[in-house]
């Protein structure tokens, strides 16, 4: 198993790694750099990894990971080169679509498909919680980051 050398993924990554051994699957654990763990990834040169993937816009996951990879960018971190035409169409319609309903459709019917394929296995799901006062206003970016300068306290 590949993973990202950071400390809470690398955490992840050796529970993650131990588990197959419950079922007579011997694995081994070999953290990486980002330098040289995710060109491993882009170049499909893995058979199991872990890594995050953040978005601003539900357009960009889909794309980056589940999309057959192209010249275009599309399928840039889909390690295991899942492709499906039908999930490739809707991944391509989501982000010229103006109409916010019919966008919302597309990313659930994209998602669905992508389930239905079994494109990839997420092992776990990060949840964040963030508590403030009510008189504290701030953005939360979705690298987890919190910038000070969009700290505002009334």
């Amino acid at each position: 198993m590949d993973g990202f050398n950071v400390a809470l993924r690398e955490h992840v990554c050796q529970a993650i790694a131990a588990m197959p051994t419950q079922v007579g699957i011997r694995s081994e654990l070999h953290p990486s750099p980002g330098t040289q763990f995710f060109p491993m990834i882009t170049q499909a040169k893995v058979s199991l990894a872990e890594f995050g993937f953040t978005t601003e816009d539900a357009w960009q996951g889909p794309n980056g990971l589940l999309h057959t990879r192209d010249a275009n960018g599309g399928g840039t971190f889909n390690g295991g080169r899942h492709s499906n035409p039908r999930l490739d169409a809707l991944i391509d319609a989501i982000p010229t679509e103006p109409d916010a309903g019919r966008r919302h459709a597309l990313i659930a019917e994209a998602l669905k498909l992508a389930a239905d394929d079994i494109a990839d296995v997420p092992p776990y799901r990060r949840t964040l919680s963030w508590a403030m006062q009510k008189k504290v206003q701030v953005v939360v970016l979705p690298d987890d980051a919190l910038p000070v300068r969009w700290v505002h306290v009334r």
